[in-house]
């Protein structure tokens, strides 16, 4: 019996392919898609997870820096930048006053920082994130951009962090770029009532490039480690 009271929006297409499932933040999540299959090997060549189920916040208004400051957060100083947060979390400036905050596995900012602002102060109010979260990895990442996103990284070094609000077949898209392990890794946000579509046909582009499904015990190796 499952304890979970989140539904990621791409759960039915999740569960189309049989995954071992776990449960993280409060949703059923993919831990692992077949044991035939080297999900690592998978993830350095080209995979996709959905990663919907870390939590996130969103604030904007003319205080919403200082009051960010004032709870021990120090946001990206330029527009469309990320930086990274403790616990493996982003936070991301989409304009000169509003700001983007995802956990990682193990942070809780995201939980913590919603809860302290509540339902806003005069200078400041939150903004509810219900996205649908992929994350596409691996050598032929960009191969598959290329077929799919408006957008070429290429002409921009991973270490300028990048906010990129662009469009991928034909879906808005909030999108970041990093490198885990040596290993390009893209984060891309969208509205979750889009987000079985742009999974559906990301993954059958994957798969035409030799790419698959993977866990998020394949992306995260302490999720998988629960399970020992």
């Amino acid at each position: 019996m499952t304890t979970a009271t989140r539904i990621s929006p791409l759960h039915g297409c999740i569960a189309a392919l049989n995954p071992t499932w776990i449960e993280i933040h409060r949703m059923q999540v993919p831990l692992s898609f077949s044991t035939a299959v080297d999900e690592d090997r998978v993830r350095r060549r080209l995979g996709l997870c959905d990663v919907s189920c870390l939590d996130r916040f969103g604030l904007k208004g003319p205080g919403a820096a200082e009051w960010l400051a004032c709870q021990g957060v120090n946001p990206p100083a330029g527009i469309n930048r990320w930086e990274p947060l403790n616990g493996g979390g982003v936070i991301a400036r989409l304009g000169t006053n509003e700001f983007f905050i995802e956990d990682g596995i193990q942070g809780s900012f995201a939980t913590t920082l919603g809860s302290v602002l509540g339902r806003g102060t005069p200078a400041v109010y939150p903004v509810i994130r219900q996205d649908a979260a992929i994350a596409i990895t691996g050598r032929e990442a960009g191969s598959l951009l290329a077929q799919t996103c408006s957008f070429d990284f290429n002409g921009f070094d991973v270490n300028e962090r990048l906010v990129v609000m662009t469009s991928m077949v034909g879906v808005s898209v909030l999108m970041i770029r990093s490198l885990r392990d040596e290993v390009p890794c893209y984060r891309i946000w969208c509205d979750g009532t889009y987000g079985p579509y742009l999974w559906r046909t990301l993954l059958e582009i994957a798969e035409e490039l030799g790419g698959a499904a993977i866990g998020l015990g394949c992306l995260f190796p302490e999720v998988a480690l629960r399970q020992t």
